[in-house]
């Protein structure tokens, strides 16, 4: 995102932009980093090389600065809109002061002295320049004495370990303000972008011409700038306005709390702003009656505060579909529904309709990056699922047959045990006995027959839901209840027969008994294939972990009425809450936003964003 719109309003480049074609035509070493770029007809400068950066900055400050400035080539090349920013600054700081000339310090003034120069062009200063490296010390006087320019600035050699109170601790001038930009990193590692640097963020468009004495130091640009504040609480007032830049903005936050430790009364941030750069200004004075102006940024986003509606109005022929007020508010309901933000509609007629909407997250940032991460991780689980269920179903299948099996012989071998009367016992061989043998059984034998291979079945029941159970596998139907509701029917149907003066025979008790028991492991090993497919289905279908229920999970279904009572009720914690409207508008519809509640007045505008995008999108789908 370019953020040239914040930039400085009195800045040359917020509204002209360099022109590459006409530089090309006067400067011929210009020309030879510039090409053609992927749009016909138009032209790319070569910002990757440094050297290229260094004419692109000699070249500008010739054309739109008239100074002749020769650069070190091994040293910091100054890039022009972001120290222009910084000069404005000051203007802005000291523009009321009513002085006629303004005298002030830049500490670590580089080989080209770039903020002298600029702050001369535009206002009567003198300049006390300090630097430590010998060849931006050299260069500096150079260029200052082949521009005319020896009578308002001077360059003075120091230590580096000098900041301020060497040079003008001893002495009894003082001065406006101070500019300084300091070395931002520690070391090497984080010079290089090897610690700070996020993996999200993009790589940079252009690189760094900062030689390691100029862009290193010890704690950094916090240690450098912690150094300064302490020898401004010596020097007092000799500077009325002590500043300088940041390249962090994490440095902000501690540099603070160290002024506020000295207890500084007055202190000040600002934003510069250009291209796709932002850096960060500091400043603080003891003089409580120095005013700071607000930057461009930091006036957007007051605005974007005292901003408590948003109108967005589109036409009612949407495409070949005439837009109405009840389809636009279908529509959005369905989006706050994708975005899982709690609509309550309110009043609602052919011309109008409210909402009242309420976020208890923010749902609708990167939206699109969210869904694409969401379609790659949903497509390698279901690849992954689809194996483990497919594996799981065949050993369920095969598991379940195997049951049966032993179920069903079993029973078969339970008819073929031999039994004994209790008067003359007669040996049996595979279960079968004559009609006449059977019927010198009395009812007590039968009934002990029954209950013998009854409490058989129960077992090995038993054995299958155990078995189940360590699969934490739960098939429907198979469960303790139903078991005893087996055990109850066939004792009552055996009592019954039997009061009834019927005694079937042994051999039929069993045949019924082996019946049963193949129905129900038939019924078994259906029920576990349906069941294993289903959960095959289900799990494709909601991309979960296979066959994790257990019987205490099983969801228990509300009414409808505890469902709506639910789903009516907004979060109790939110970071939004607002007034969506719809209404005619002048023959169109207008679509408005309006603050209630919440963390930050940002996100309603960013909401407001992503509605436009979702109803330009719907427009060009129609």
């Amino acid at each position: 995102m370019s953020l040239n719109k914040f930039m400085h309003p009195r800045n040359r480049y917020k509204f002209v932009k360099p022109n590459f074609e006409a530089l090309s035509v006067v400067y011929p070493e210009f020309k030879n980093y510039v090409s053609e770029g992927p749009k016909p007809g138009k032209l790319v400068y070569d910002f990757k090389n440094p050297d290229a950066i260094r004419v692109f900055t000699t070249c500008l400050l010739k054309e739109d600065f008239s100074y002749d400035i020769e650069i070190p080539p091994d040293r910091l090349v100054p890039t022009l809109p972001l120290r222009l920013n910084y000069v404005l600054w000051i203007e802005d700081i000291i523009s009321d002061w009513g002085k006629q000339t303004l005298s002030g310090i830049d500490i670590g003034t580089g080989g080209c002295c770039i903020y002298p120069l600029l702050a001369i062009s535009r206002n009567n200063v003198h300049f006390l320049a300090t630097e430590s490296d010998d060849v931006n010390f050299n260069y500096a006087e150079r260029n200052i004495a082949a521009n005319n320019l020896s009578e308002k600035v001077t360059v003075v050699k120091v230590d580096s370990s000098v900041i301020l109170e060497g040079i003008i601790g001893s002495s009894d001038k003082k001065y406006d303000f101070c500019m300084c930009n300091p070395p931002f990193f520690v070391d090497h590692f984080e010079a290089q972008g090897l610690i700070s640097r996020t993996s999200h963020r993009p790589e940079p468009q252009t690189i760094s011409t900062a030689s390691p004495q100029e862009g290193i130091a010890e704690g950094g640009e916090v240690g450098f700038v912690k150094r300064m504040i302490e020898e401004s609480i010596f020097l007092g007032d000799k500077v009325r306005v002590y500043t300088t830049m940041l390249g962090k903005k994490a440095s902000l936050s501690p540099l603070k709390d160290i002024l506020h430790q000295y207890k500084v009364p007055n202190i000040a941030t600002t934003h510069f702003c250009q291209g796709k750069t932002m850096r960060w200004g500091l400043a603080w004075t003891f003089d409580k009656t120095v005013s700071f102006p607000k930057s461009e940024f930091e006036k957007n986003k007051t605005d974007a505060k005292k901003s408590k509606s948003l109108v967005h109005v589109l036409p009612t022929q949407m495409g070949e579909r005439r837009e109405h007020v009840s389809s636009l508010v279908s529509f959005l309901k369905q989006v706050f529904a994708d975005l899982q933000i709690h609509c309550r509609e309110g009043k609602s007629n052919k011309y109008f309709s409210n909402m009242t909407i309420t976020a208890a997250n923010n749902t609708w940032i990167h939206s699109r990056r969210k869904r694409r991460h969401l379609m790659r991780q949903a497509a390698a689980s279901i690849q992954m699922v689809s194996e483990n269920v497919a594996s799981t179903s065949e050993d369920m299948i095969t598991q379940a047959g195997t049951v049966a099996v032993e179920i069903s012989t079993s029973g078969t071998d339970n008819g073929t045990k031999c039994s004994t009367h209790d008067e003359g016992a007669r040996s049996c061989k595979h279960g079968q006995k004559s009609e006449s043998e059977m019927k010198e059984l009395d009812k007590k034998e039968v009934d002990r027959k029954v209950a013998s291979d009854s409490a058989t079945i129960r077992e090995e029941e038993g054995m299958l839901c155990g078995q189940m159970d360590e699969q934490k596998v739960d098939p429907p139907g198979i469960n303790a209840t139903n078991t005893e509701q087996v055990r109850k029917r066939k004792d009552t149907e055996s009592k019954n027969r039997s009061s009834n003066g019927h005694v079937e025979t042994v051999s039929a008790k069993r045949q019924k008994i082996n019946n049963s028991e193949d129905e129900e492991a038939f019924s078994l090993n259906a029920q576990i294939k349906d069941y294993s497919v289903d959960a095959a289905n289900s799990i494709s279908d909601n991309v979960t972990s296979p066959l994790k229920e257990t019987k205490n999970e099983i969801p228990v279904e509300k009414s409808e009425a505890e469902i709506t009572s639910e789903d009516s009720r907004p979060p109790s914690q939110y970071v939004l809450k607002c007034h969506a409207t719809v209404r005619v508008q002048d023959g169109d519809l207008a679509l408005e936003l309006t603050w209630l509640h919440g963390t930050d007045t940002q996100l309603l505008h960013q909401l407001m964003q992503h509605l436009k995008n979702r109803l330009s999108t719907r427009a060009t789908t129609t």
